[in-house]
């Protein structure tokens, strides 16, 4: 129909029209993308596994364990393995605690060790620095500064290299013993066994770990030693390494943690030096005189100097010893000591 026609009824059809929007005017476009924005960045990688992640991989799946760097190794090198094993450590010991476990220590320790290769060595275990602090035995055994949990003197019967010839590696100064006495630079260590609880009922013997002692007075080889301190308000014992001591002296002497008076007369035990046949007196002890190496060790800190004689009874506290006839002195040397007996063939 021609434009303007008009249709049935007079009426004019009505009128479309198209909207097109506005061009932008050049300022305009100035602030408008002209192309699509780029898509965003890719997620980073997850980091690689921790050496003492690899290490738990490698132990659980291959059986092979991580060796320390070679002697000739920096000293960065060493101390990076050591934290390493303090790492694992700590990890195996969380995951051992929140599981429920009775003694997660010994728990990572004994993950540590088929994790790990620590070799038993006197002297410093390279990486660790004297003046270093554990939280517990059971992170010092991990490292090698001191292999033995369960027991003071840290020692092999025999070694594949010999080693055990030259005497014990380490000693931990804790409390076990109420002979022993820290006076920092001077200590004297007690020798191992004859101990039911915290009380001694019968001669020690010069074998085991006292005579590994023995061996480091006679050949001159320095121990590691230990400290060990017990928080007052929450109990949590820390251990600190000291550095090195020789071992310059032993005594064998009467303990002064029996109940046994001066007179008492043991028919079992102690049947040698005594009229008849029979040692009359208290129980008697090996004691080790230390004192620390010049330039290679330190006194982090001491527990209060104390001997006590004439004991009835012990205290929960450990190195706390108390009765009615109880005698304290400071002095290092006791009037009672004896010549210790001959060492075996």
């Amino acid at each position: 129909m021609p434009a303007g026609a008009a249709v049935a009824g007079g009426e004019s059809p009505p009128e479309v029209s198209l909207y097109v929007p506005p061009l932008p005017s050049p300022l305009l476009s100035r602030f408008l993308p002209t192309t699509l924005p780029p898509p965003p960045p890719p997620p980073p990688p997850p980091p690689p596994p921790s050496p003492s992640s690899a290490a738990a991989v490698a132990a659980n799946s291959s059986g092979q364990r991580t060796s320390p760097p070679p002697p000739e190794a920096t000293p960065q090198a060493h101390s990076d393995f050591i934290k390493q094993v303090r790492l694992y450590f700590k990890r195996r010991f969380d995951l051992a605690e929140s599981n429920g476990g009775h003694k997660p220590d010994m728990t990572a320790w004994g993950d540590c060790k088929k994790a790990f290769e620590i070799p038993r060595v006197h002297g410093h275990i390279s990486g660790v620095s004297v003046g270093d602090t554990f939280s517990g035995r059971g992170e010092a055994a991990a490292v090698g500064v001191h292999s033995m949990m369960m027991q003071g003197i840290d020692y092999v019967n025999k070694s594949d290299d010999g080693s055990h010839s030259k005497g014990a590696y380490a000693v931990c100064l804790g409390g076990g013993y109420c002979d022993d006495e820290d006076n920092g630079e001077v200590v004297t260590y007690t020798g191992m066994g004859g101990q039911s609880g915290k009380l001694q009922v019968r001669d020690q013997e010069m074998t085991k770990g006292n005579l590994a002692l023995y061996r480091n007075f006679e050949t001159g080889t320095p121990v590691r030693l230990i400290r060990g301190k017990r928080d007052g308000f929450t109990h949590f014992v820390t251990y600190v390494y000291d550095g090195l001591y020789n071992v310059v002296e032993y005594t064998f002497e009467p303990s002064v943690a029996t109940t046994k008076g001066a007179d008492a007369v043991d028919d079992t035990t102690n049947t040698e030096n005594g009229e008849n046949g029979k040692y009359k007196g208290p129980p008697r002890v090996f004691k080790f005189k230390l004192l620390p190496v010049k330039g290679e060790s330190k006194v982090s800190f001491l527990a209060t100097p104390w001997r006590c004689e004439g004991i009835l009874r012990t205290s929960k506290r450990i190195g706390v010893i108390v009765g009615p006839d109880m005698k304290c002195s400071q002095t290092m040397e006791g009037e009672n000591r004896v010549s210790p007996p001959p060492l075996f063939e």
